[in-house]
């Protein structure tokens, strides 16, 4: 993770106006719909598309190799090709909402933040930057944390796993795809146990999102606004802005 992240670091440099693709991929409408949802979520970091509507300025890097998704330097997610060659639709948005969850979440900055001097030293280096204004450039580039956030990684993980339900289920993508994508995924132990350390057990994501989702699908049936209960997954925006998110399109419940 430490690696990809300082290898990365230079690519999120690159300032996008409207939805830059470091490679072609099939997942534009993807991508537009959770950069249209996240908006809100998004502070500075959005920008006003041709047709008028404000987008999440985020960029995307498909890599060669299976490593599902990531959330790295500013504006920057990650998505290997083997989730494009694994995933439907519908899974591969709640992957790469769970990673819109981080970078609105300010969650890359917390990654910085472990680093120790000599990581983060090389990663300004390959920023071109010293080691000051490298810390500046990204603190401008990624949302700010919330005070409320919690350090411990499980904790972490299970913030993106709410606020990446939310993001997927407002973009228009049926919420129970959640637990298709989990039980895919049990099927690659390798991988499992690679995020046992930073990310709860499948069994105990699976369950929470299913919570989650049962909490979304109240709060649209009841006409609330589609926003999670914690204040630190909230967007920083007008109330009258919260209580108007919509749904993109239609058939997101019932589980």
């Amino acid at each position: 993770m430490l690696l990809t992240f300082c290898v990365l670091l230079l690519v999120g440099n690159a300032q996008a106006t409207d939805t830059q693709l470091l490679r072609p991929v099939d997942w534009r409408p993807v991508l537009i719909r959770l950069q249209r949802v996240a908006a809100p979520w998004c502070g500075e970091q959005t920008f006003r598309d041709s047709e008028g509507r404000m987008r999440c300025r985020v960029l995307l890097a498909v890599l060669p190799h299976s490593v599902p998704a990531g959330a790295m330097g500013p504006g920057l997610l990650t998505l290997g090709q083997g989730a494009l060659d694994l995933l439907p639709e519908d899974e591969l948005a709640h992957v790469l909402a769970h990673e819109f969850a981080h970078f609105v979440l300010g969650h890359p900055l917390i990654a910085l933040r472990r680093l120790r001097p000599d990581q983060l030293a090389r990663a300004a280096e390959r920023a071109g930057k010293n080691t000051s204004e490298f810390l500046d450039w990204m603190a401008m580039g990624i949302p700010p944390v919330h005070a409320e956030t919690p350090t411990d990684r499980h904790e972490i993980e299970r913030d993106a796993d709410t606020l990446g339900l939310y993001l997927a289920g407002l973009a228009g993508y049926p919420v129970a795809a959640q637990a298709s994508l989990w039980k895919r995924l049990a099927e690659y132990p390798a991988l499992n146990a690679a995020a046992t350390a930073t990310h709860p057990s499948m069994p105990d994501r699976s369950a929470h999102l299913h919570r989650v989702a049962l909490r979304f699908c109240e709060q649209l049936l009841e006409g609330h606004a589609l926003v999670p209960d914690a204040e630190r997954l909230r967007p920083s925006v007008a109330p009258e802005e919260v209580a108007s998110l919509r749904l993109l399109r239609s058939g997101v419940c019932p589980l």
